[in-house]
Parts: C-alpha cells; sequence; structure tokens
C-alpha cells in the first residue's frame, strides 16, 4: 500500500510539474443565427481577451451575413494583437472559428464553384510565426492559406463544391495564429479593410473578411435553386 502510494504521489509531481509546461491554444468560437433568403445578421462586434503561457492577447473585430439574390455574404475582420510588456518567450497559438448557417427550402442544391482571396497583414511577430485561415462549407475547405513572418500577403484558390445538399448551408471559417516566440509588445495580426474586386466572369456569392484574413467565397447555383 505505501509503495502504491508513493507512485501514486510521483505520478501526481510529475504531472503537476509537466502540465503547466504544455503550449495549450486558446480558443474562441463564434456562432451567427441562421439566415434565410432576404435576411442579415449583424454587423455584430466581438471583444475578448485571452491568456497563451502567461501571454495576454486581445482578441477583438465584427462579422456579418446576409443572402440575397446575389447569394450569400458572410465576413468576419478580426484583430489579435499581443498586449504584454515584454516578448513572448514561447510559441503561442490562438484559433478562432466563425459559424453562419444559410437556410432555403426551395428546389435545387447549394453546388457550385466557390473562391477565396486571403490578405494577410502582420507586424511585430518574430521568425517562424505562421497564420491560417480557411472558408468551408459543409465541411469542404476550399484550401488552406498561410503566411510566415511579417508583411502583407496574399493568396488565392477556388474549388468546386458538391454534394451540398439540404436546406441549410453551413459556412465555416477556421482561423490559427501561430505567434512564434520573441513576438514583441504590440505584434499582431489583422486585414486591410476594403473589398477585393470579383472576377467579372464569376458570380459573386460569397464574401468573408476575415481580421488579417481577407477571404471572397463565391459559388455558381444550380439554376433550380433560389431563384427569388
Amino acid at each position: 500500500m505505501l509503495i502504491a502510494r508513493s507512485k501514486f504521489f510521483l505520478r501526481t509531481a510529475f504531472l503537476a510539474l509537466v502540465v503547466p509546461a504544455i503550449s495549450l491554444p486558446a480558443t474562441l468560437d463564434l456562432t451567427g443565427p441562421t439566415v434565410g433568403f432576404g435576411g442579415s445578421n449583424g454587423p455584430t462586434n466581438f471583444n475578448t481577451t485571452a491568456t497563451v503561457n502567461g501571454d495576454t492577447y486581445a482578441i477583438f473585430g465584427t462579422y456579418s451575413a446576409s443572402y440575397n439574390a446575389g447569394g450569400t455574404f458572410i465576413s468576419i475582420n478580426p484583430t489579435v494583437a499581443y498586449t504584454g510588456v515584454a516578448p513572448t518567450a514561447q510559441l503561442d497559438t490562438i484559433t478562432l472559428s466563425y459559424t453562419q448557417p444559410y437556410f432555403d427550402n426551395s428546389p435545387g442544391s447549394w453546388d457550385g464553384v466557390y473562391s477565396q482571396n486571403i490578405p494577410f497583414n502582420i507586424s511585430g511577430v518574430a521568425p517562424g510565426s505562421t497564420f491560417s485561415g480557411q472558408l468551408s462549407y459543409d465541411g469542404q475547405g476550399l484550401g488552406l492559406i498561410t503566411a510566415t513572418g511579417n508583411g502583407s500577403f496574399n493568396g488565392s484558390n477556388s474549388a468546386n463544391l458538391t454534394g451540398l445538399n439540404g436546406d441549410t448551408l453551413t459556412a465555416v471559417f477556421d482561423f490559427t495564429f501561430n505567434f512564434g516566440a520573441g513576438a514583441t509588445p504590440g505584434a499582431l495580426a489583422n486585414s486591410p479593410a476594403g473589398v477585393v474586386p470579383e472576377p467579372s466572369e464569376m458570380l459573386p456569392v460569397g464574401l468573408g473578411l476575415a481580421g488579417f484574413l481577407f477571404v471572397v467565397a463565391r459559388r455558381r447555383r444550380d439554376s433550380l435553386k433560389k431563384t427569388a
């Protein structure tokens, strides 16, 4: 019994020493109300703080969505900023996810071509820092866009999504902010204001502004779907 108790004590002591050293991400989940045809949501403000490995960050911005004859539109504009007073000593990870459902029970499908264009504006971060994001619909991602280090970046791609059936379409923005060790006070990742022009040959149906990520998503709708 004494040996068993000693082993339990050693395991407990080991966990007490090891667990604080594990770098766990801070997570922020946002969900907009379901938007039907002719409806809209927001813009809604969010403003919170997170502590990762003893380092404090401000997370703030707005999100909104609408659905009309032009298609579904989704926008999120977050900023993540390091608010500590000394450079960070380790990797800090913050994840942000925005879920937005749309509803329409008219005939047809949500299938079509979706595109994303993602500029990054990043400053004050240390080498090895990475920032990434992706827009997905009903679990089908458009492809991960990633930026490394400081500066302004831009990435874009498209995907033809199929099997988007049912009355509800769920859009999700997923972002990961990896601030590497050595981020200076005021280091941040955000996005510029404004809208990247849509290519004229594509029907714009989705628009996402994602803080340091600005995502434009669009789809061609089935000819039978969602006629006003």
